[in-house]
């Protein structure tokens, strides 16, 4: 009957060595019992005993290393806190906006050799970052563009016939054009160069109470009618 063949894996290699380390069996009946060579499972031994070493090295120093670790956060938590206090003081005699006192507090802090960020001054106080970057902009409205030869053209229709309102205006600019124009460019037109047509105010308007004006000294009471007129190339004049 033959023997059955079994692979050296490192489970059974362990047990192998334990098993001589413990002298429970020799080296020679060892290797004689698993047909090994002697100076194979000397090798076994030197590699599993710098193994177990090294094993017990790292370990301590594992340790030591999270204990450092441990000292250097605990050390940068109190350095924090001592910070966010320093910041709290200056913060509490100063006003204004927000932005302006956490700027400022920033560069007391940097004066005194303490570099803090704006991020850390901002979740110290409860300040959103999006709040404090924010800058309101004021940009002037744009003038609008107007087409000079549709300028020219409607100002010539408006002359002619100064009673022109802006449906009467489109069509005769369509009419008189090549181009399809759009009712909105020639509103635009109008509205820009004060060229609308004043309509009456629609409704029930109240009427002129027909008092009594007596004056009894020259020079008090003074009255005037007002009106608008078209004056052609002028506008409208008061």
């Amino acid at each position: 009957m033959e023997k059955e063949f079994q692979r050296w894996t490192a489970k059974r290699k362990v047990e192998l060595l334990l098993q001589l380390i413990r002298a429970e069996t020799k080296l020679v009946d060892a290797c004689r019992e698993h047909d090994l060579k002697q100076s194979e499972v000397e090798a076994w031994m030197e590699t599993f005993l710098q193994g177990g070493e090294r094993s017990l090295k790292a370990r301590s120093e594992d340790e030591q290393a999270v204990h450092e670790r441990e000292v250097r956060e605990l050390r940068a938590k109190v350095g924090e806190l001592v910070l966010e206090l320093d910041a709290r003081k200056k913060l509490e005699a100063l006003t204004g906006k927000p932005e302006n006192a956490l700027l400022t507090v920033q560069g007391l802090t940097c004066a005194e050799g303490k570099a803090v960020s704006i991020a850390q001054l901002c979740r110290w106080f409860g300040v959103a970052r999006s709040t404090f970057c924010y800058r309101t902009t004021v940009t002037a409205p744009r003038p609008p563009m107007l087409d000079p030869g549709l300028v020219a053209t409607i100002r010539t229709i408006i002359e002619a016939e100064p009673a022109a309102g802006l449906r009467m205006t489109t069509a005769r600019v369509r009419r008189s054009s090549a181009v399809p124009v759009n009712r909105k460019k020639v509103h635009r037109i109008l509205k820009v160069n004060g060229w609308q047509v004043q309509q009456r105010p629609r409704g029930q308007r109240p009427r002129a109470q027909g008092w009594v004006s007596r004056a009894t000294l020259p020079n008090v009471r003074w009255a005037i009618d007002a009106t608008h007129l078209f004056c052609g190339r002028d506008g409208w004049c008061l």
